[in-house]
């Protein structure tokens, strides 16, 4: 009978440690949150020209830029009938960072797109895409492109 419980000791004890340590592990865990002041970044410049029916834009970004994930390129054709009407956009671009028409350099990104009409004006805007997705995308000014 001693040789039984000799033998069973060394069990008790390994399970009453195993579920020692499991409980040390329980307690308020709380799942991380977005912090949306110290996560968001936003545009600060946008500039644009033409060269040759592309279009090549350079924007400045503060705050967290690292958490930016996607950008936006949105356009609009302008009527010169109404140049204060507000931006509706009438194609959108989702331009990924690895993509190969943008660059980027810190804080600030180049980004060229080709494919435009040659006698067209546009208006476009950057939207970009956090990496968390609680937070709201961040706009860019709109910017006209004779």
């Amino acid at each position: 009978m001693d040789s039984r419980r000799v033998k069973r000791r060394p069990l008790f004890v390994l399970i009453g440690l195993l579920i020692g340590l499991s409980l040390t592990g329980c307690g308020n865990k709380k799942w991380p949150t977005v912090v949306t002041e110290e996560d968001t970044f936003s545009f600060e410049r946008v500039t644009a020209g033409r060269e040759a029916g592309c279009l090549n834009l350079e924007a400045s970004l503060s705050g967290a830029v690292d958490n930016l994930r996607t950008i936006v390129l949105e356009l609009a054709s302008q009527d010169d009938s109404c140049p204060k009407c507000p931006f509706q956009p009438m194609e959108r671009f989702y331009l990924k960072l690895s993509d190969p028409q943008i660059k980027r350099e810190g804080s600030t990104i180049w980004i060229s797109h080709c494919g435009l009409g040659l006698d067209t004006s546009y208006r476009i805007r950057l939207a970009g895409l956090n990496e968390f997705a609680g937070i709201k995308v961040s706009l860019s000014e709109v910017v006209r492109v004779p």
